[in-house]
């Protein structure tokens, strides 16, 4: 039995996702397609309007409520698409994931899932992304953000920005609601973070069924390494000179690993360069040694988070157990600072690279 394709659609609330997958499912009402709908609350509000709108059947509707199929659901969710592959009986499945979910812990669940089952009725086909054009203009671009906004949604542009970063498909939705210049300069942003994604125009979801349907398998490490993130850590790792793409963003990489200096990095973060579009990265403070800090920026939303503890601040017996287990963090130990580094991609229009160099090691507390 052939395995049936699955597409992921993703994108934040009100980018138009539902509108999206109905615009497919009205075109190819020929087609077997079958449909799960991700949803966080109890009520799956989006499943709901797909129903309305009278173009599949409910039998074809399977609902995901009460967590992301990205962490929480993951396990559930694969079962599910399991069950509805092993039947046959459709061409296609469609998948709306959560507006808050992570598109790369989606996909490592199928890289998983494979790895346990021999007998996978399904395979990944493609990662939608759509992206509310008029909110990323009026929300991320510098030049605009300067009018002010009071709103803490700084983990939500990140997340925004990590799911155009992992996709292979990028529908730019809502473009009716900009002018051509506004318009141009998102499409030139998000072409930069993402440079190898097929990126489609839309509005009202409006789109080539044949870019979404196709026969295409998901490369997973092929997208991962495709954003403009990535490929400065890699050019950096090969220690090639970060060029310049063709959007006119460019990028470097910042290592250093003595600590910063919490009071001062947190005054660098009050002025942080407006010519900076994009930054990511593991930070790690004199203050708080043992706590691993991710730290995001997209446009002028600033976040920092620790997620997790240096291997270095764990005991001997602990580390000897952590490197049989992982034995490449020992590839890129320090003798005096473990694991410890501060690693920040950068990436920007125009921005003087060796006066933010300048102003990040400033920060650094040299007393370590």
């Amino acid at each position: 039995m052939s395995k049936t394709p699955v597409t992921i659609i993703t994108g934040y609330l009100g980018s138009g996702k539902t509108t999206l997958m109905n615009e497919l499912l009205k075109q190819n009402q020929d087609k077997r397609i079958a449909l799960i709908v991700n949803d966080l609350g109890s009520v799956n509000v989006d499943s709901n309007l797909i129903k309305s709108g009278n173009v599949i059947e409910n039998e074809t509707l399977r609902e995901m409520t009460g967590g992301c199929i990205c962490c929480t659901l993951r396990d559930k969710f694969m079962s599910e698409l399991q069950q509805v592959a092993v039947t046959g009986k459709f061409d296609s499945i469609l998948v709306e994931a959560s507006g808050v979910s992570n598109p790369t812990g989606i996909c490592q669940g199928f890289m998983i899932y494979e790895e346990q089952q021999r007998d996978m009725a399904f395979y990944l086909n493609n990662v939608v992304s759509v992206v509310d054009a008029s909110r990323i203009f009026t929300e991320f671009l510098d030049d605009i953000s300067k009018k002010g906004n009071d709103t803490d949604d700084s983990d939500i542009v990140n997340l925004v920005m990590d799911q155009i970063e992992f996709c292979n498909v990028l529908i730019l939705n809502k473009c009716d609601l900009l002018i051509k210049e506004d318009l141009e300069k998102v499409r030139s942003v998000v072409k930069g973070l993402q440079p190898d994604a097929k990126l489609i125009e839309a509005i009202q979801g409006k789109v080539d069924t044949e870019d979404i349907f196709n026969s295409n398998r998901f490369d997973f490490y092929k997208v991962l390494s495709s954003s403009t993130y990535q490929k400065s850590l890699d050019r950096d790792q090969a220690n090639e000179k970060n060029g310049m793409d063709d959007f006119g963003i460019t990028s470097f990489v910042f290592k250093e690993r003595k600590p910063f200096n919490y009071k001062k990095f947190s005054k660098f973060l009050d002025n942080y360069p407006k010519t900076l579009i994009r930054s990511k990265g593991y930070v790690w403070f004199s203050n708080k040694p043992k706590i691993m800090m991710l730290f995001e920026q997209a446009g002028k939303n600033l976040m920092l988070t620790g997620i997790s503890e240096w291997v270095a601040s764990y005991s001997k017996k602990e580390r000897d157990e952590i490197f049989s287990y992982y034995p490449k963090i020992k590839e890129d130990w320090d003798e005096k600072y473990g694991d410890r580094n501060n690693e920040l991609v950068l990436i920007g229009r125009d921005y003087n690279r060796d006066a933010i160099i300048n102003s990040l090691n400033d920060c650094i507390d040299n007393r370590y």
